[in-house]
């Protein structure tokens, strides 16, 4: 490598083969020699040249120069070793003896499941792709039930039957599951005013990324844990609206829209549902009311806000309708829709054609753009016959309609998506038309069914249309918070508009993913594998990457749409991988939570999977930032520029000053990237663990050489941090140049 990047120059080769070589002898000398400093100072001598010829051509930074405390960023949680329960041992039990029956049928000795018991329950249910699923193809013979996941129990949302998963690593991830499924997105790392509803309590939420040695864990873990949600929210609906886990066979292609609870915002025929509407239109108007933005370190509740605004509100509403209402005795136009478009009128409206093309791309013939859109540009153009309300409106309807006016301008998914975009773009037909898309991809989150589910047990009250309650769960969210943060990030990879509609847009569209598990019915049957909707389970709430056995452009492009979700302050939470997700990826704009389902092959793994989350302006840093910076942002238009700018000040306070702080590393009390590692009493991975964190470190001292396993291990216990610190090859720009000085 080196040859090819000197691109042949005169470099003594021979030389440098001997430095190298020497650096590794006399390392592994060190735990004999009765002079410890002399074979020290030998060492560096050697560091320095092999050093110099490294940073003719490579050059590497890492984040710890620039802390007191390589581990400042990352603290361990969950430490002490799982209990092994009697349900786990049962589980095991069920799987060792299927395992039995299936190999003796082949006349063969059945290796021993324990590993598999260990990574995940029922796990015969994810073993079809593994050696004992190849022996059972085609058997003829009757398997234990109790090793395989119910289907039967999970379409009544009862599973497992007692309550309790046996296994103590997926509990962890159960842990607190009955709040957290009541969550459409992470709450923002910077509220604007109290976090309400299904987000009280939550500030400190975060994604979590999962690392498995096993195959079957990301499936399992991706298919359990969004069942588990499903279960909590979809599960707890009441028995009238006949919830049940799989839809008929007849209507299961239609995905999302054969289950129930059934889509409650449509697009019906005749213009029945412009409030539907409402919620994908980004009212100019509106929009001015007010700006979340406007109440950050208020510490105000968004009914004191709404108390504060609607008077004014209601004043403008009444002239609304003495200006253009009529006496007409049939009406057919509600104030709720009327009001925000009318009073659009005198804007520039051509946005609505980049709406129609886009709409129309996809499809011509829906309601949507044959019907709706046609109103809407009626409306904005002043040429409408069917806006008939009458001139005079009761008081407490007044009211009623100026408190929406101003919960829209709160929390409308298409406004403050509008908002958002404008603090960094202006006010331009691409961030209106960009605004509206994304509404329209709202529409299609909130009619998921199990954001039906949440909507409908967070705001039970009859009084209530859906469309409306989605609009306080939006507020209760602080949906501006929640966007402004995101667009934030997404400016590092976007420069306009568009594409970060788009991106939005596909990220809240996403299509939920079915994963093949078997029942004991089905393990041994050679089946194609859309058979049977009845033996795959939805994966939404948690998600697999990178476990395909097949690789084509469809599961690339899965690929790609899963990663940016995570990616996202929406959906999937949890997300579970092999060792194909622990390098060169991102997942740490939402994530600051990682667990190590099973421990890898060496230290640089462990550290490598860590790596994903611990990166440039990850959720770690935006919180710490926040936490510190908060209360000296007063209403600026673009608060997270502010707040990076102000945080560059904790540059003077680190080991080493450089541009590593605030955006790669930030000292600061408070939320720490969360390291999990679930390991059982009494297993070998309990030392395993300890010899791998001990060791970790000492890797660094390895770079360019060659058995770095052999040599960290035998220089363990050897060297003080301050020796390890002196024999480390530095390649580091910035501190380079300062020796150099």
């Amino acid at each position: 490598v080196l040859q090819f990047l000197y691109e042949g120059a005169d470099i003594d080769w021979h030389r440098y083969e001997e430095a190298r070589s020497g650096i590794f002898s006399k390392m592994l000398s060190l735990k004999n020699t009765d002079n410890k400093e002399s074979v020290l100072n030998d060492i560096q001598g050697l560091k320095h040249y092999v050093e110099n010829v490294y940073y003719s051509v490579i050059v590497r930074t890492e984040k710890i120069i620039a802390s007191n405390d390589p581990n400042a960023m990352i603290v361990n949680k969950e430490n002490s070793p799982l209990p092994i329960t009697k349900q786990e041992i049962e589980d095991f039990v069920h799987l060792d003896c299927v395992f039995k029956s299936i190999y003796e049928r082949q006349q063969e000795n059945a290796p021993s499941p324990i590993d598999y018991a260990k990574s995940a329950p029922y796990a015969m249910s994810y073993l079809r792709d593994y050696k004992v699923g190849e022996k059972a193809s085609n058997l003829s013979i009757s398997l234990s039930k109790n090793a395989f996941v119910d289907l039967t129990e999970i379409n009544k949302y009862e599973f497992p039957r007692n309550g309790h998963w046996p296994n103590g690593k997926l509990n962890i991830l159960m842990k607190g599951m009955r709040k957290e499924s009541r969550l459409l997105w992470c709450p923002p790392s910077m509220s604007y005013y109290n976090l309400e509803g299904a987000f009280m309590g939550q500030k400190d939420f975060t994604k979590t990324l999962v690392f498995s040695a096993w195959k079957l864990v990301p499936k399992m873990i991706a298919t359990l844990v969004s069942y588990e949600a499903e279960k909590q929210s979809i599960g707890r609906m009441p028995k009238e609206e006949g919830v049940k886990y799989f839809a008929d066979k007849r209507v299961a292609s239609q995905g999302d829209k054969a289950r129930k609870p059934y889509r409650r915002l449509n697009f019906a025929s005749e213009l029945k549902n412009m409030t539907t509407l409402l919620l994908a239109y980004p009212s100019r108007h509106i929009e001015r009311i007010t700006d979340p933005l406007n109440f950050i370190n208020s510490g105000k509740s968004s009914k004191a806000i709404i108390e504060e605004l609607y008077k004014e509100q209601a004043e403008l509403l009444s002239h609304f309708c003495k200006t253009f209402g009529n006496d007409a005795d049939k009406e057919n136009t509600h104030i709720s829709w009327a009001y925000p478009m009318v009073n659009d009128q005198a804007n520039d409206n051509s946005w609505l054609n980049k709406i129609e093309d886009r709409i129309l791309k996809k499809n011509t013939e829906t309601i949507l753009a044959k019907e709706y859109l046609v109103e809407l540009r009626s409306i904005l153009d002043n040429n409408s016959p069917r806006l008939t309300f009458p001139k005079s409106v009761s008081s407490n309807e007044i009211q009623k309609q100026a408190k929406l006016m101003v919960q829209l301008s709160l929390g409308s998914p298409a406004i403050c998506a509008y908002r958002a975009l404008k603090r960094y773009f202006g006010d331009s037909n691409d961030v209106i038309s960009s605004a509206f898309q994304i509404g329209l991809a709202f529409i299609d989150l909130f009619n998921k069914p199990e954001s039906i589910a949440i909507v409908e047990l967070q705001y039970p009250h009859k009084s209530l249309d859906y469309w409306q309650k989605v609009i306080q769960y939006c507020i209760d969210g602080n949906i501006q918070a929640v966007l402004d943060e995101y667009v934030f990030m997404l400016l590092n990879e976007y420069d306009n508009p568009s594409e970060i509609g788009d991106t939005i847009s596909n990220v809240l569209s996403m299509r939920t993913t079915n994963l093949k598990v078997d029942d004991s019915a089905s393990f041994c049957k050679n089946e194609p594998e859309d058979n049977d909707v009845r033996h795959s389970l939805r994966s939404h709430y948690a998600a697999a990457f990178g476990v395909n056995a097949k690789s084509n452009q469809g599961s690339e492009v899965r690929a790609t749409s899963i990663r940016e979700a995570f990616n996202s302050p929406f959906r999937p939470f949890v997300l579970t991988t092999t060792s194909i997700g622990q390098e060169g990826l991102d997942f740490h704009w939402y994530c600051r939570r990682i667990i190590h389902w099973n421990l890898p092959n060496n230290p640089i793994d462990f550290e490598q999977r860590e790596g994903r989350i611990n990166r440039f302006r990850g959720k770690v840093i935006r919180q710490r930032v926040v936490d510190k910076y908060i209360a000296q942002i007063t209403g600026e238009e673009k608060p997270w520029e502010k707040l990076f700018e102000l945080a560059k000040d904790d540059k003077k306070f680190a080991k080493f000053p450089c541009d590593i702080v605030p955006g790669w590393h930030f000292d600061y009390d408070g939320v720490s990237i969360e390291r999990i590692v679930p390991l059982y009493q009494f297993s070998q991975d309990i030392q395993r663990y300890t010899d791998m964190l001990r060791i970790l470190g000492l890797y660094r001292l390895t770079f360019g050489q060659p058995r770095q396993e052999e040599l960290a291990k035998a220089l363990d216990s050897i060297l003080s941090p301050d020796e390890t610190e002196k024999l480390l090859i530095d390649l580091c720009p910035l501190r380079h140049k300062q020796r150099n000085k």
